[in-house]
């Protein structure tokens, strides 16, 4: 292992003998050696043209122990929940009828069109107390026979050859143009194609949401009855709704279970001997949020899975936020009792807190770096172990910083941490009409490094802070949800 030279600061601010990263070690105190690996510190940088990074999993495994709650008070509180399929539960308490501008929902399941050239599911539709929105993924399977495209200008000329119209956007924004599948609504017998686009996804496959308002007549005249279709390049659905119900516990919207102050429900389909999963949570927990049900760690990815037949069978994933997953027991043969008989586990959850902690540092004209050696967040604490002036070409006006984090409880793994702020030093010469700035790091065997660069600086002695915060942490206690009761069969 490479020597580092360290210059910390006391709480006086005083400059300290410079010692061995050994030497850090000792002063850390009990902590446990998993965390103190020997680690490569050559420098393996991933440059990001954006103002934040997130470093690639921690590689803490920790179990996490039940939150506990007093069912005394829970039962002198009346909830109510309010169920919008496809968006969440919304909790109320004290009796209160929960107001949302989601009126209806659509009464059914995903529906599937194609035309061989593109694919398209209708997942979703909802009306609001003034618009319509709808929810589809489009496949382009046209694509296949088209090899390598590197270009939009190539999508585009593939899309005109085919004659399938799509809306192009963002021609002036600096990330550069975009595009989508045309769209339109039809509105009781009225057709909009004027619609507000959001989504996301690759190139060949993404999932959208269109959006037409100014509805608010014909939702109060008809209600749910109100007739609307979806039209995706010549692929037509006819959009049936039901009115978005409230429930007196989450059990009565879908199977359920609690660990750790998150609640989860699980919305289960079956088409066939495919199971589809769409999971919902309540988050009574002390983080800020709840993120999704998988720890993303590249080939290793870890993902709720079914014990069928004494195996484990890992959930198909296709994308999205970590909630919804599949499962293929074609080979299974299962009865309808034996389905009924499943449990869904989740065996990690990915959580959240939106915080931030500030470094405070002073760079010497030589580029090394007076800094504290310890700072903290909610969850973990962050032991520096070298600061100096960037080594990464190109970016000589920047800093590195070198750091281990370590969860300051048991029941907490680390998963990303954020750079979201530089400071510089008053008085520093800046660069007056720039104020971007670019950060990169990584993290391997428990080791973090992160370097960062503001475009307002003119010099690697400008500044003074960063702040490091909004880290997301992986729970590793197993949910167990029985699957059992009353499930819908996409095939009727």
């Amino acid at each position: 292992m490479n020597d580092i030279n360290i210059h910390n600061i006391d709480e006086s601010g005083g400059r300290e003998d410079t010692g061995r990263k050994e030497s850090l070690f000792e002063e850390l105190g009990n902590i446990d050696p998993e965390y103190i690996k020997e680690a490569d510190l050559e420098k393996k940088r991933r440059f990001s043209p954006v103002g934040r990074w997130i470093a690639v999993a921690a590689a803490f495994v920790i179990m996490v122990g039940a939150a506990g709650r007093s069912e005394a008070v829970q039962a002198a509180i009346k909830k109510l929940f309010t169920f919008i399929p496809g968006v969440g539960i919304e909790e109320s308490e004290g009796g209160q009828v929960i107001s949302t501008s989601t009126l209806y929902s659509m009464d059914g399941d995903p529906v599937t069109k194609t035309d061989g050239k593109i694919t398209v599911t209708l997942m979703n539709a909802y009306i609001n107390k003034d618009s319509v929105d709808a929810e589809y993924k489009i496949a382009l399977d046209l694509l296949d026979g088209y090899g390598d495209i590197n270009s939009l200008d190539e999508l585009r000329q593939i899309l005109d050859e085919n004659g399938i119209e799509y809306i192009l956007k963002n021609e002036d924004e600096p990330l550069g143009a975009s595009l989508d599948i045309k769209a339109v609504l039809t509105i009781d017998g009225e057709a909009y194609d004027d619609l507000r686009y959001s989504g996301g996804g690759s190139l060949g496959e993404r999932r959208n949401v269109v959006r037409t308002d100014g509805l608010a007549e014909k939702i109060n005249e008809l209600g749910e009855n109100l007739p609307v279709s979806l039209s995706v390049a010549g692929l037509d659905f006819d959009i049936k709704f039901k009115p978005i119900e409230t429930y007196g516990a989450v059990e009565d919207i879908g199977p359920s279970a609690e660990v750790n102050g998150i609640s989860v429900t699980a919305d289960t389909s079956w088409d066939g001997d495919k199971l589809y999963v769409k999971l919902y949570e309540l988050n009574h927990s002390g983080f800020d949020q709840v993120m999704g049900f998988i720890e993303f760690d590249g080939e290793k990815n870890i993902k709720p899975y079914l014990i069928v037949n004494g195996e484990k069978v890992d959930a198909g994933y296709d994308g999205g936020d970590g909630t919804e997953f599949y499962f293929d027991l074609s080979g299974y043969n299962l009865s309808d009792d034996e389905k009924a008989a499943l449990e869904l586990r989740l065996p990690v959850a990915e959580v959240r807190n939106d915080e931030n902690v500030v470094v405070p540092f002073t760079v010497h004209d030589d580029g090394t770096v007076d800094y504290p050696h310890k700072v903290s967040l909610s969850c973990c604490d962050l032991y520096i172990t070298d600061m100096r002036r960037s080594d990464t070409e190109g970016y000589e006006n920047g800093l590195d910083m070198d750091f281990i984090a370590v969860p300051n409880s048991e029941n907490i793994g680390v998963f990303t941490i954020s750079l979201s702020d530089i400071n510089l030093r008053e008085g520093a010469k800046t660069n007056l009409f720039k104020s971007g700035w670019v950060s990169w790091g990584q993290n391997e065997n428990n080791f973090w490094e992160i370097g960062f660069e503001s475009e307002r600086a003119t010099d690697f002695r400008d500044y003074e802070s960063v702040e490091i915060g909004s880290a997301s942490y992986i729970i590793r206690d197993e949910f167990v949800i029985p699957l059992g009761g009353e499930q819908t069969d996409l095939n009727g």
